[in-house]
């Protein structure tokens, strides 16, 4: 028997993740390619090292908890998600100007 509580958490899968975050990239005109495009789930370099702004890369394997099944939260995911596009869009913003 399943309580409530345990019916409105949500997990994700690694293949339904990228899913996600490629439509989220799509949307915001921000290049698969780009360090942004590329953190969640490949390892990117920098000047220090395997990092990007928000951790170690790729942030799907290092930053990201997951359960017993590899899976990370929901609202986990999307909040990490949400701060890399919202990083990702000041710096092509910047980058037209």
């Amino acid at each position: 028997m399943t309580t409530q509580a345990e019916t409105l958490v949500r997990h994700l899968s690694k293949s339904a993740a990228e899913a996600i975050w490629d439509d989220l990239l799509l949307k915001n005109e921000i290049p698969h390619n780009s360090v942004t495009g590329k953190c969640m789930f490949h390892q990117t370099k920098s000047s220090r090292g395997n990092q990007c702004q928000f951790g170690l890369t790729p942030l799907w394997d290092n930053e990201l908890r997951k359960n017993a099944e590899g899976e990370v939260l929901h609202s986990e995911f999307m909040d990490m998600a949400r701060r890399l596009i919202d990083a990702g869009k000041t710096r092509q913003q910047s980058r037209r100007s």
